[in-house]
């Protein structure tokens, strides 16, 4: 029973927490084109099959493979249309059920690896509230990491159970749940070398052939098929720019001193080693805490917790040649290999005062634990309503937070547009436009509002700027029809004003005679 109570505890309590963010609208960051845009693809439960068969936008140009990912939205489009809601409460219900069931899993995950229940309840609850995961529970197109959470540790908690009991069931469930974890996310792959790393580590030896075969083979099987399902889908081919990751490594550190001070997360920001390089200090002084002299006998546990959030991290520098960006969620999947590498590193104090006959739950760390958990509280339910309950709040936001930054500017522009603020819409797309000259796609945004204003001369100055600075755009159709319509609305005007000159021209000759 006590089993139980605990993990239905942990997911009672994240509904609860999150529930604020059932009535909360789209961010416009992904979910706009990738739920938003394809909802009448998802509407239909006959294109199921056709989601092994493209990319993770469905419409457009993606080196993306994420079939399960698009299940889920799909699932979520269905039932919102059996129960007829017209908003996202179905879908934002969904991706708080996926961190729930995420931080249930990290639960587990710890016990298995035999840390004390006590201890990995409480490193559960820090998980379940910690700042830089909320945009995953809140965040419609974050429920990407907790999905790839839920099926990597339960691959590895398969792997450990195997270990104590052989069965080849086991080792089925194994090879079939880590085929999930790759159709979610296919940076998964980088799971292969784990298992491997725990025998070494946790049993003071190098795996034998027999090991090495029975796991290469059960892991080989679902990157094949992951493979051969990856070619015959319809991708662009993967542009990456390995200088760019090999200098953005300079991040990890922050991620690491964000993971363990999230006090001042951010939103989407983009990555600067001069604004950031204060989270190298709690980053350095939590190595030092793992690395006391009191955790000699448990270093290898520690090792392997650090190993896991390193490459579990590392597929965040992969990108092409974009600018960085610091994306919090992504800590999701290695906080957990960091939360057993601190379970690890606090094990010999926690037994020490057991032999001393002291409480496990003392009053200094009752006090301690009940202060920082409601500081994590205060500001994950300050990210949630500050950043994600509007797209506007979100963008300002980034804006802010990456001042300058002509794509935001746009974004912003294009959600006043929406939400009918013309005015607004002008201001930020000419922000935009000075921040970027380049960004010449802009001027076309610009004179499609001046269109809708009925200010035809104004539009054909900007249609006119991206014709000169991009020809190739004016093959477009939406650039031709635009064109065209211009052109016959100056030319009205042409037809009008010659009309009136005409008629004073009478009317004067008239009062002549």
């Amino acid at each position: 029973m006590q089993q139980i109570k605990l993990p239905f505890f942990l997911f009672l309590f994240v509904i609860v927490f999150f529930c604020r963010a059932l009535f909360f609208q789209l961010s416009y960051l992904d979910d706009l084109v990738f739920l938003l845009g394809n909802i009448f693809f998802f509407s239909d439960p006959a294109n199921l099959p056709e989601l092994f068969l493209t990319h993770v936008g469905i419409s457009g140009e993606s080196s993306l493979y994420r079939p399960f990912l698009n299940i889920t939205f799909m699932a979520d489009v269905l039932i919102s249309k059996a129960l007829g809601t017209q908003n996202w409460l179905i879908p934002h219900l969904s991706t708080i059920i996926f961190h729930a069931a995420g931080t249930v899993m990290t639960f587990v995950f710890l016990t298995s690896l035999k840390v004390r229940k006590e201890t990995a309840f409480i490193l559960s609850m820090f998980f379940a509230v910690h700042p830089s995961l909320s945009s995953a529970a809140v965040w419609l197109y974050g429920r990407n990491d907790p999905l790839l959470t839920i099926f990597i540790l339960f691959t590895f908690i398969i792997f450990l159970h195997y270990r104590e009991k052989n069965s080849v069931l086991l080792l089925y469930g194994f090879s079939t749940a880590f085929l999930c974890s790759l159709l979610i996310k296919e940076t998964a792959v980088l799971f292969i070398p784990l298992p491997f790393l725990w025998i070494y580590l946790n049993e003071g030896r190098m795996p034998d052939k027999k090991e090495i075969l029975k796991f290469s083979t059960a892991l080989f099987i679902p990157v094949l098929i992951w493979a051969v399902l990856h070619s015959c889908a319809r991708l662009r081919p993967a542009e990456p720019d390995f200088y760019a990751t090999l200098k953005d490594c300079i991040f990890l550190p922050v991620y690491l001193g964000k993971a363990v001070f999230p006090f001042f997360p951010g939103c989407y920001n983009m990555a600067r080693i001069t604004k950031e390089l204060a989270y190298y200090l709690p980053a350095i002084l939590f190595l030092m805490f793992l690395f006391r002299p009191e955790t000699v006998r448990n270093r290898r546990g520690i090792i392997f917790g650090l190993i896991w959030f390193v490459l579990m991290l590392l597929p965040t520098f992969f990108h092409d040649a974009k600018p960085m960006f610091l994306y919090e969620h992504r800590l999701y999947l290695p906080l957990s290999g960091l939360l057993y590498s601190f379970a690890k590193a606090t094990e010999n104090s926690i037994e020490t005062e057991k032999t001393e006959t002291k409480p496990f739950f003392s009053h200094g760390f009752r006090t301690t634990f009940i202060v920082i958990f409601f500081i994590f509280s205060a500001v994950t339910a300050q990210i949630n309503a500050q950043y994600y309950s509007q797209p506007l709040l979100f963008w300002n936001r980034a804006a802010h937070e990456t001042p300058g930054y002509y794509e935001m500017l746009d974004t912003i522009g294009m959600i006043y547009e929406e939400f009918q603020m013309p005015y607004a819409a002008e201001k930020f797309y000419k922000y935009a436009l000075d921040a970027n000259p380049e960004a010449l796609f802009i001027n076309f945004r610009l004179a499609k509002l001046y269109m809708s204003r009925h200010m035809y001369r104004t539009a054909a100055y900007y249609l006119e700027k991206e014709r000169a600075g991009n020809p190739d755009f004016t093959e477009e159709p939406y650039f031709i029809i635009a064109e065209r319509e211009i052109k016959w609305y100056l030319q009205q005007e042409l037809t009008r004003e010659k009309i009136k000159q005409s008629e004073i021209s009478a009317s004067a000759e008239q009062q002549t005679k």
